[in-house]
């Protein structure tokens, strides 16, 4: 090292000869910071430097450049900085294909903030390389300069250019375009149309609506079900088909319809060749058939082959034959008297109760079968029979009557003394006797010749029995009495003791059995004399005698031997004996009725709502509440009802959640009687806080030492006590507070919990299975 102003040597020369060791080493406390081994190489921090030049650095003329490629075609499709350093030196990205570019993906929109090969969707300059022909061969773009040509053929389509606006006009002759059948209407080509034939969208159509005359003639084949239908609604005067011939003067036959069934070997040929139907069930047609003559008329109106029927042209009909199956098939103005004479009528004219009299003219007579009916010169008669003895031997039939040749009679069988009785058995009258036994029967008579001894009341003001005298209606089984009906109006029922008959009243109607003390008196239950029942005219209630005495008669209620309570009404007892308790309803629930100590005074609810015990209540929620998202207090989340007058101590041991952890929970406590107050109340539950409060509901174990438990209190009925929370540990997960006070009811009402959200429109619950103490002091 020279230290001096020599200017022969280097300042610093270090000259090693040795192979091994570093020609310069320096240290700091010991560790390499500067190194030059004993190759030359360069060692920085562990980093070693043998030579300057590398990819894309190159050391030219003593000067170290940057190395760019100038060929090479193989590389990246992406990078962070749109470059790669090969062998050859800094190249932007060479794994492009052809006309591609780099694009930037940004992170911020999909990307992953590179630089990548992409198509150019921009277009560059907006050249086509290759133009897809329809037909032919592709035209390509060999070079920047080459010039797409537009030719055209024919004289339909013009193209003309404009450089000034760099425009192409393609025009296209619609007059030239039009051929046979089509014409111009505007800018488009439209279908020439003539009568029928029109257009409706984009097709050619046939007119329905038009009435073409026809000039020749038309043949229809059809087949299978295939027929000509015209209908009409008949609105005006319409002839629905309407055939009109003009008389030629050349000879020949001519018909206006003509209906032919051709010859076939099938066998399903025409059912009837003309067919009239009226299938209107209101209205009937005219005239089926109507021949109408405005000139020459009719030779004819019908003709049938060798006339075999014929109606001629002044209404003259010729038949073969005419059989009649209608009695009004002749009217009385086509057979004028004495036309029909002799022997002409057949005898079988004469039908039941008519006889034939053959003569000139023949005659018809009605004839009479008994004495009953007389048939005189002009009249008919109905004759009775005369007073006389047997007649008849008949003693029953199903008239009562009978037709001698004497006469129209009753029956004549009868012996002395008897009347005509119905059988409805039998359906028949008969001869029987006279059970009334005339003016001298009586009631017992009556009933001894009654066959059935059923007494029919068939009047319509009923049976009455009037005792206008002193006597009593007694009623007697055997000669002993049962029943006496005296003349005050006064009931005696005696029940034989030996016959032991049963008293039952059966009301199978929806009506009510009613005993009305309309009067002063009581109604009274006795055994043997003894009073056990009263119910007196002040509607007084007595189990057994309502004087004192030293018998004591028992109240015995219904016994229920199984678990559970019957459907019950308030004021309602009965007896348990599975759990060996009186049960009272009252208030809308059952309960033990003694409440004098023990668990007898506590009272269990389950569910959301239920009414309050008189001493301590337990309730508990069954299922979750709905979501509460409002800020201020919820309705009721749970109710206890029936929370009378007087001081009650409440504690909730609840279960809360919030659907996020940010959102808190607030609670307050209602009574809905009137002029009722919270004497005071809290609620606090274990929070995250380990040094500060935090306000935060946790649900985990504590992290932090000396976790704290937070609350809040206040004295204001159906109001938010304190404030909201800040939220909890955990969303969504059960967290457990404590919320207990006093109200004082002056008011018998309803003790409801309330709960609101901290955050609007974000949920917080009270969970299954969180309690209620009541207790009454």
């Amino acid at each position: 090292m020279q230290t001096d102003s020599s200017t022969s040597n280097p300042s610093i020369y270090v000259n090693k000869t040795g192979s091994t060791a570093n020609i310069l080493q320096l240290q700091k406390s010991g560790s390499d910071v500067f190194v030059v081994d004993n190759t030359g190489k360069i060692v920085f921090g562990g980093d070693t430097l043998s030579d300057f030049s590398g990819n894309g650095l190159v050391v030219s003329s003593n000067i170290l450049t940057l190395n760019l490629t100038t060929s090479g075609t193989t590389g990246s499709t992406s990078s962070n900085s749109g470059l790669e350093v090969g062998s050859v030196g800094l190249t932007l990205l060479k794994g492009c294909a052809h006309n591609e570019i780099l694009k930037w993906g940004d992170s911020g929109s999909g990307g992953t903030d590179t630089w990548a090969c992409a198509a150019d969707t921009g277009g560059g300059g907006n050249s086509f390389e290759t133009i897809n022909a329809p037909a032919g061969t592709d035209p390509v773009a060999d070079s920047a300069t080459d010039t797409l040509n537009l030719t055209v053929t024919g004289t339909n389509l013009t193209i003309t250019g404009t450089a000034g606006t760099d425009t192409l006009d393609f025009d296209i002759s619609e007059s030239t375009l039009a051929g046979t059948g089509l014409g111009v209407s505007g800018d488009g080509l439209v279908v020439n149309v003539a009568s029928g034939i029109t257009t409706s969208g984009d097709n050619v159509v046939l007119d329905v609506d038009f009435a073409p005359t026809w000039t020749n003639a038309h043949t229809w084949t059809l087949a299978g079900t295939e027929d000509l239908d015209a209908t009409s609604d008949l609105a005006g005067t319409v002839d629905i088909l309407n055939l009109t011939g003009t008389p030629s003067g050349t000879a020949g036959t001519a018909y206006g319809l003509y209906i032919d069934q051709a010859d076939s070997a099938n066998s399903n040929g025409f059912d009837a060749s003309l067919v009239i139907d009226n299938s209107d069930a209101n209205l009937a047609i005219a005239d089926g058939i109507l021949f109408v003559s405005a000139g020459g008329g009719f030779t004819d109106f019908i003709d049938t082959p060798s006339s075999v029927f014929k109606v001629d042209g002044t209404g003259i009909v010729t038949a073969a034959n005419i059989i009649c199956s209608s009695t009004s098939c002749i009217s009385t103005g086509e057979i004028t008297d004495a036309t029909i004479t002799g022997d002409d009528v057949a005898p079988s004219v004469a039908g039941a109760g008519l006889v034939l009299t053959a003569g000139s003219p023949d005659a018809l007579d009605i004839a009479s079968g008994n004495g009953g009916i007389v048939v005189n010169a002009d009249n008919i008669a109905l004759t009775l029979a005369a007073s006389a003895d047997a007649l008849s031997s008949t003693t029953s039939n199903g008239s009562g009557l009978e037709a001698l040749s004497q006469g129209l009679t009753l029956l004549q069988g009868c012996t002395d003394a008897q009347i005509l009785k119905w059988t409805e058995s039998s359906d028949t009258w008969g001869c029987a006797a006279d059970s009334t036994g005339g003016a001298s029967a009586d009631l017992d008579g009556v009933y001894d010749n009654d066959t059935d001894k059923v007494l029919a009341v068939d009047s319509t003001t009923g049976l009455l029995f009037n005792m206008t005298t002193t006597g009593d209606f007694i009623l007697q089984d055997n000669g002993s009495t049962f029943l006496t009906v005296d003349d005050t109006g006064g009931i005696a029922y005696t029940m034989d003791g030996t016959d032991n008959p049963a008293f039952t009243i059966t009301n199978s109607g929806s009506s009510n059995i009613t005993i009305n003390l309309a009067g002063t008196g009581d109604f009274v239950i006795q055994d043997n004399g003894t009073v056990s029942f009263t119910v007196d005219d002040s509607g007084n209630v007595y189990v057994g005698n309502p004087t004192a005495d030293g018998t004591g008669a028992l109240l015995v209620l219904d016994t229920k031997n199984t678990s559970g309570d019957p459907t019950g009404t308030n004021g309602a007892m009965y007896y348990n004996s599975n759990s060996n308790k009186f049960r009272c309803y009252e208030a809308g629930a059952w309960k033990d009725c003694d409440t004098t100590g023990g668990s007898s005074a506590i009272t269990r609810v389950a569910g959301s709502s239920g009414a309050a015990g008189s001493d301590i209540t337990l309730q508990r929620l069954t299922s979750n509440t709905a979501d509460v998202t409002t800020t201020s207090l919820s309705s009721s989340v749970m109710s206890t009802t029936s929370v009378g007058a007087g001081t009650w101590k409440f504690k909730y041991t609840l279960f809360y959640q919030t659907a996020a952890t940010t959102t808190g929970i607030a609670f307050g406590v209602n009574h809905t009687g009137a002029s009722s107050s919270l004497k005071q109340a809290i609620w606090y539950h274990i929070t995250t806080g380990g040094a500060a409060a935090t306000g935060i509901g946790d649900n985990v174990a504590g992290t932090a030492a000396g976790q704290l438990t937070e609350g809040k209190s206040g004295a204001t009925i159906n109001a938010i006590i304190g404030s909201a929370t800040a939220g909890v540990a955990t969303a969504n997960a059960n967290i457990t507070a404590i919320l207990e006070g006093v109200v004082v009811v002056t008011n018998s009402g309803s003790l409801e919990l309330k709960i609101a959200s901290e955050v609007s429109g974000s949920a917080v619950r009270l969970i299954s299975g969180s309690m209620l103490e009541l207790i009454a002091y």
